[in-house]
């Protein structure tokens, strides 16, 4: 596979983990609209308790295990979608 086809799949599987995580935290914050993946979490409420069952619900779905402070840590979806990817073939997502 050619450089330009490896980070052209690695993109999509970048794009498809921050939809993903993007569908994920807007239902469980009850985001109205779009999210900013580049605007702080907390712009749109997340609280401790979100984030530590957001983590746990993240986990359970990529069956691997994750700090619970993960969305504090990596705290926009960009940031997280990243942090997520490069766990690699770990994930299961």
């Amino acid at each position: 596979m050619g450089a330009e086809k490896l980070e052209y799949e690695m993109a999509k599987d970048v794009e498809a983990m921050r939809a993903w995580l993007i569908e994920r935290i807007s239902k469980a914050l009850k985001v109205k609209g779009s999210m900013d993946p580049d605007a702080p979490l907390s712009k749109y409420g997340l609280q401790s308790i979100d984030a530590v069952i957001l983590a746990m619900e993240i986990e359970e779905e990529v069956g691997v295990e994750l700090p619970p402070t993960l969305l504090w840590e990596y705290n926009t979806v960009n940031e997280c979608a990243a942090y997520l990817m490069g766990l690699g073939p770990a994930i299961a997502a």
